[in-house]
Formats: C-alpha cells, structure tokens, sequence
C-alpha cells in the first residue's frame, strides 16, 4: 500500500483551495442590460459620386457600426435627423487585400447602410 500512497488526494490539499476560493474577492454583481442604446450606431455619412447620385432618388449612405441591425439603424436616424424612414439597405463591405512590397495587409471591413426617406422628408448635408 506504500506504493500508492503519493498517488492518493490528501485532505491538506482540499483545505487549501477552499482556503483559496474564500480569499478571492467577490465581483460585484452588475445590472443586466434590458435594452439596447442606440448611441454610435451611425459612424458617419459617406459621400461619393454613387452615394449623390442617390440623393436625387431620396436615398443617402451611411458607415454603421459592424453590430447594427436594419431596425437600429432606422431608429437613430428618425433620432437623430427628425425624418421619416420607409427603407433600409445593408451592405457589408470587405476590406480590400493590399501589399506593398512584400508584406500583405487588409484593409478594415465595414457595414454601410442605404436609407430610403419618405417623399417631402429630407436631409441637409453640409
């Protein structure tokens, strides 16, 4: 029975993790998150020549965040333009692959979103 006695759990070693886990202090609990903000989903306007030629159609571009969704995105811009939406478009856009000599990088990807208005609603660009 010698023989195996290294290979045994003693009770020394029971008594130091429970001494261990009673050490470590406790987290205080956070409030669960019942809903979400709406703050920073719009990253900026994109402006191009595609993007003003959709002006004329009453539609403008926009960077999202990579996490927003159709409805988010909706939501902020009634916010924070005071306009009527009736359309949203998705895109996702992947960064390009770019080298240069002979190291290859990528670009970032990012989500852009098409917003359709309401006819008589409009937003200033300046």
């Amino acid at each position: 029975m010698s023989i195996l006695k290294p290979f045994k759990k003693s009770k020394k070693t029971d008594i130091v993790s429970e001494e261990i886990q009673s050490k470590e202090p406790e987290k205080a609990k956070e409030k669960p998150i019942t809903h979400k903000t709406t703050e920073g989903i719009l990253k900026k306007i994109r402006i191009s020549e595609k993007g003003t030629d959709l002006n004329k159609n009453n539609q403008y571009v926009f960077l999202v965040r990579n996490t927003a969704n159709k409805n988010e995105i909706k939501k902020e811009v009634s916010r924070r333009y005071d306009v009527k939406v009736s359309a949203v478009n998705i895109i996702r856009m992947r960064g390009k692959v770019k080298r240069l000599g002979s190291k290859f990088g990528r670009r970032p990807s990012f989500k852009k979103a098409i917003i359709t208005l309401k006819q008589g609603h409009k937003i200033e660009i300046t």
